[in-house]
């Protein structure tokens, strides 16, 4: 038996008070929790070999925003897990874009916790697990 890959979370976002927050929790919770400030930042993180589990990703950020990383990651060919797309914009139009480009879940920071970030993750890693390798 395959003993069960840890669970990483990278985190994407140019908010270091709230990525901290968030790291802290998703630690206690029992993930391991990588952070990048940017998109171009994540990406070298990828590019390294890194595979985590799910990318909790901000849209508005320096250098490389939320959707310039989605589309580089594809344009490069390196595979990205589910995407919850965790941002202040409450607009339709960032929602629509983000789904179209592949995003699993919108959700707005205000309108989150922790823990409910956390349980939404936990679900999409469990359905993830219940689907099991298509090859």
């Amino acid at each position: 038996m395959v003993a069960e890959k840890q669970k990483t979370i990278l985190i994407i976002d140019d908010d270091a008070v709230l990525a901290e927050l968030y790291r802290v929790k998703f630690v206690r919770a029992g993930f391991t929790v990588l952070q990048a400030e940017s998109g171009a930042k994540a990406m070298e993180i990828l590019k390294s070999g890194v595979r985590p589990s799910v990318i909790l990703l901000d849209l508005l950020m320096p250098n490389m925003d939320g959707f310039a990383f989605i589309q580089e990651a594809k344009h490069k060919g390196i595979p990205l897990p589910p995407l919850i797309v965790f941002t202040s914009q409450e607009d339709d139009i960032h929602k629509v874009k983000s789904f179209a480009l592949g995003a699993t879940q919108f959700v707005q920071k205000a309108s989150a916790t922790p823990g409910e970030i956390i349980e939404k993750i936990q679900l999409l890693l469990d359905e993830k697990k219940a689907s099991g390798p298509l090859g």
